[in-house]
Protein backbone atom coordinates (compact mmCIF):
# COMPACT_ATOMS: atom_id res chain seq x y z
CA UNK A 1 0.00 0.00 0.00
CA UNK A 2 1.39 3.48 -1.09
CA UNK A 3 0.35 6.68 0.37
CA UNK A 4 1.30 9.66 -1.92
CA UNK A 5 2.31 13.08 -0.34
CA UNK A 6 3.77 14.71 -3.60
CA UNK A 7 3.47 12.85 -6.41
CA UNK A 8 3.13 9.24 -5.61
CA UNK A 9 5.42 6.51 -4.78
CA UNK A 10 8.34 6.33 -7.21
CA UNK A 11 11.36 4.33 -7.18
CA UNK A 12 13.91 5.26 -4.36
CA UNK A 13 16.51 8.53 -5.10
CA UNK A 14 18.70 10.26 -3.12
CA UNK A 15 17.88 13.26 -2.02
CA UNK A 16 20.47 14.86 0.24
CA UNK A 17 22.09 14.86 4.02
CA UNK A 18 25.33 14.63 5.68
CA UNK A 19 26.79 14.37 9.14
CA UNK A 20 28.55 11.08 14.99
CA UNK A 21 29.13 7.32 18.02
CA UNK A 22 26.98 4.94 21.21
CA UNK A 23 24.15 5.65 23.19
CA UNK A 24 21.80 3.25 25.00
CA UNK A 25 22.61 -0.40 25.17
CA UNK A 26 25.31 -1.39 22.78
CA UNK A 27 23.63 -3.11 19.79
CA UNK A 28 25.44 -4.79 16.12
CA UNK A 29 26.00 -1.73 14.82
CA UNK A 30 26.18 -0.33 11.11
CA UNK A 31 23.89 -3.13 10.39
CA UNK A 32 20.85 -1.59 8.17
CA UNK A 33 17.79 -3.17 7.06
CA UNK A 34 16.96 -4.28 3.52
CA UNK A 35 15.18 -1.10 2.39
CA UNK A 36 18.66 1.21 2.80
CA UNK A 37 21.34 1.38 0.49
CA UNK A 38 24.68 2.11 0.57
CA UNK A 39 24.47 6.02 -0.46
CA UNK A 40 23.48 5.80 3.38
CA UNK A 41 26.95 5.83 4.84
CA UNK A 42 27.70 9.56 3.39
CA UNK A 43 24.42 10.69 3.59
CA UNK A 44 21.06 10.77 1.85
CA UNK A 45 18.18 13.49 3.74
CA UNK A 46 14.82 13.16 2.87
CA UNK A 47 14.23 16.79 2.52
CA UNK A 48 10.90 17.77 2.46
CA UNK A 49 10.41 20.83 0.50
CA UNK A 50 7.01 21.34 0.96
CA UNK A 51 7.65 22.25 4.26
CA UNK A 52 8.65 26.01 5.54
CA UNK A 53 12.10 25.92 6.29
CA UNK A 54 11.89 29.35 7.68
CA UNK A 55 13.99 33.12 7.34
CA UNK A 56 17.19 31.82 6.26
CA UNK A 57 17.86 35.31 5.06
CA UNK A 58 19.00 36.85 7.89
CA UNK A 59 22.77 38.21 8.01
CA UNK A 60 22.57 38.69 11.55
CA UNK A 61 22.89 35.18 13.73
CA UNK A 62 20.10 34.92 15.85
CA UNK A 63 19.83 36.20 19.49
CA UNK A 64 18.94 33.02 20.98
CA UNK A 65 20.88 30.15 19.67
CA UNK A 66 19.07 28.01 21.86
CA UNK A 67 22.42 26.69 23.63
CA UNK A 68 23.68 25.65 20.15
CA UNK A 69 26.71 27.10 19.41
CA UNK A 70 30.64 26.87 20.80
CA UNK A 71 30.19 23.19 23.07
CA UNK A 72 28.27 25.49 26.38
CA UNK A 73 25.68 23.91 28.06
CA UNK A 74 22.06 24.36 27.84
CA UNK A 75 21.44 27.34 30.73
CA UNK A 76 18.31 25.48 31.38
CA UNK A 77 18.73 22.19 32.32
CA UNK A 78 16.36 19.35 31.87
CA UNK A 79 14.48 18.01 35.08
CA UNK A 80 15.13 14.25 35.51
CA UNK A 81 13.46 11.67 33.88
CA UNK A 82 11.63 11.80 30.47
CA UNK A 83 9.17 13.81 29.25
CA UNK A 84 5.64 14.45 30.84
CA UNK A 85 3.56 13.78 27.09
CA UNK A 86 0.86 16.19 28.36
CA UNK A 87 3.09 18.69 28.67
CA UNK A 88 5.08 18.35 25.84
CA UNK A 89 4.56 21.47 22.90
CA UNK A 90 4.26 19.11 19.52
CA UNK A 91 5.93 20.79 16.71
CA UNK A 92 4.52 17.93 14.08
CA UNK A 93 1.88 15.84 14.69
CA UNK A 94 0.60 15.60 18.22
CA UNK A 95 1.26 11.44 18.49
CA UNK A 96 1.40 11.24 22.67
CA UNK A 97 -2.45 9.07 21.93
CA UNK A 98 -1.03 6.71 20.15
CA UNK A 99 -0.25 3.36 21.03
CA UNK A 100 3.39 1.92 22.04
CA UNK A 101 3.63 -0.53 20.15
CA UNK A 102 7.27 0.14 18.80
CA UNK A 103 10.16 -1.21 20.45
CA UNK A 104 13.14 1.21 20.66
CA UNK A 105 16.16 -0.68 22.06
CA UNK A 106 19.10 1.76 21.63
CA UNK A 107 20.78 4.62 20.27
CA UNK A 108 23.91 4.65 18.83
CA UNK A 109 26.07 6.92 16.87
CA UNK A 110 28.52 5.03 14.15
CA UNK A 111 30.53 6.88 12.25
CA UNK A 112 28.97 9.86 11.40
CA UNK A 113 25.59 8.16 11.29
CA UNK A 114 22.86 8.15 14.31
CA UNK A 115 20.94 4.64 14.26
CA UNK A 116 17.82 4.38 15.62
CA UNK A 117 17.40 0.45 16.64
CA UNK A 118 13.84 -0.32 16.24
CA UNK A 119 11.74 -3.31 15.57
CA UNK A 120 9.60 -1.34 12.61
CA UNK A 121 10.38 -3.83 10.03
CA UNK A 122 9.29 -6.87 11.86
CA UNK A 123 6.00 -5.46 12.06
CA UNK A 124 2.87 -8.14 10.48
CA UNK A 125 1.49 -6.93 8.54
CA UNK A 126 4.17 -4.41 7.74
CA UNK A 127 2.97 -0.95 8.05
CA UNK A 128 1.95 1.43 4.69
CA UNK A 129 4.12 2.79 2.57
CA UNK A 130 4.30 6.86 2.01
CA UNK A 131 5.93 9.15 -0.17
CA UNK A 132 7.61 12.57 0.32
CA UNK A 133 9.36 14.20 -2.79
CA UNK A 134 9.16 10.73 -4.77
CA UNK A 135 11.31 8.87 -2.05
CA UNK A 136 9.16 6.42 -0.28
CA UNK A 137 8.68 6.80 3.10
CA UNK A 138 6.96 4.77 6.52
CA UNK A 139 8.38 6.25 9.77
CA UNK A 140 9.84 9.33 11.13
CA UNK A 141 12.03 9.54 14.13
CA UNK A 142 11.83 12.15 17.20
CA UNK A 143 13.80 14.54 19.21
CA UNK A 144 12.54 15.79 22.34
CA UNK A 145 14.39 18.85 23.47
CA UNK A 146 14.04 21.43 26.80
CA UNK A 147 14.03 24.66 26.05
CA UNK A 148 12.36 27.98 28.11
CA UNK A 149 11.21 25.06 30.62
CA UNK A 150 9.29 23.25 27.77
CA UNK A 151 9.78 19.76 26.30
CA UNK A 152 9.35 20.27 22.70
CA UNK A 153 8.75 16.93 20.27
CA UNK A 154 9.60 17.29 16.66
CA UNK A 155 10.31 14.92 13.81
CA UNK A 156 13.97 15.72 11.76
CA UNK A 157 13.93 12.77 9.18
CA UNK A 158 11.77 10.40 7.22
CA UNK A 159 12.55 5.99 7.52
CA UNK A 160 12.63 4.67 4.47
CA UNK A 161 11.05 0.72 3.73
CA UNK A 162 11.20 -1.17 5.26
CA UNK A 163 12.45 0.15 8.60
CA UNK A 164 15.30 2.01 7.94
CA UNK A 165 17.50 2.55 11.24
CA UNK A 166 20.66 4.71 11.11
CA UNK A 167 20.63 8.58 9.46
CA UNK A 168 23.18 11.03 9.07
CA UNK A 169 23.71 12.31 13.15
CA UNK A 170 24.18 16.04 11.12
CA UNK A 171 20.13 15.75 10.53
CA UNK A 172 19.28 16.30 13.58
CA UNK A 173 19.26 19.98 13.49
CA UNK A 174 17.26 23.09 13.01
CA UNK A 175 17.14 22.61 9.18
CA UNK A 176 15.49 19.38 9.59
CA UNK A 177 12.90 20.25 12.28
CA UNK A 178 11.76 23.21 10.25
CA UNK A 179 9.81 24.37 13.08
CA UNK A 180 10.19 26.92 15.29
CA UNK A 181 11.46 27.49 17.60
CA UNK A 182 14.12 24.90 16.37
CA UNK A 183 13.63 26.30 12.47
CA UNK A 184 16.31 26.61 9.92
CA UNK A 185 16.88 30.49 11.01
CA UNK A 186 17.50 28.82 14.77
CA UNK A 187 20.48 27.38 13.62
CA UNK A 188 20.04 24.99 16.57
CA UNK A 189 22.18 21.86 16.67
CA UNK A 190 22.14 19.55 19.40
CA UNK A 191 24.67 20.36 22.45
CA UNK A 192 27.32 18.00 22.87
CA UNK A 193 26.60 16.47 26.77
CA UNK A 194 23.24 17.86 26.87
CA UNK A 195 20.30 15.23 27.43
CA UNK A 196 17.85 14.89 24.87
CA UNK A 197 15.19 11.49 24.30
CA UNK A 198 14.09 9.94 20.93
CA UNK A 199 11.27 7.81 19.18
CA UNK A 200 10.29 6.42 16.11
CA UNK A 201 7.01 6.84 15.36
CA UNK A 202 4.51 6.40 12.23
CA UNK A 203 4.34 9.14 9.85
CA UNK A 204 3.67 12.13 11.47
CA UNK A 205 4.87 15.31 9.50
CA UNK A 206 4.14 16.96 6.25
CA UNK A 207 0.33 15.95 6.48
CA UNK A 208 1.56 12.30 5.77
CA UNK A 209 0.15 9.26 8.00
CA UNK A 210 0.21 5.67 8.01
CA UNK A 211 -0.61 4.05 10.85
CA UNK A 212 -1.04 5.28 14.57
CA UNK A 213 1.97 3.93 16.63
CA UNK A 214 5.29 5.02 18.17
CA UNK A 215 8.07 3.41 20.34
CA UNK A 216 9.15 4.22 24.06
CA UNK A 217 11.61 6.97 24.64
CA UNK A 218 15.64 6.80 24.77
CA UNK A 219 17.71 9.01 26.98
CA UNK A 220 20.69 9.87 25.00
CA UNK A 221 24.04 12.01 26.41
CA UNK A 222 24.80 13.90 23.31
CA UNK A 223 28.26 12.61 21.96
Amino acid sequence: MCLAAVTGCGAEREPRESGPWVHGQTTESGSQNAGDDTAESTGGDLEDESEPSGDTTASDPPEDPLGSTGGEPLPDPPPPGPPDFAEVVWLHQDVSAWPQSVTLDSITFEGSLICLHHDVAAKDPSWPIGSIDDVEVIANPWIFIWHDSTWYGATWEWLRPPGQICKNASSVAGDHIKQAPFDAASGWTPVSGARYYFMVSGLARAGLSNVQARSNLVEVIWP
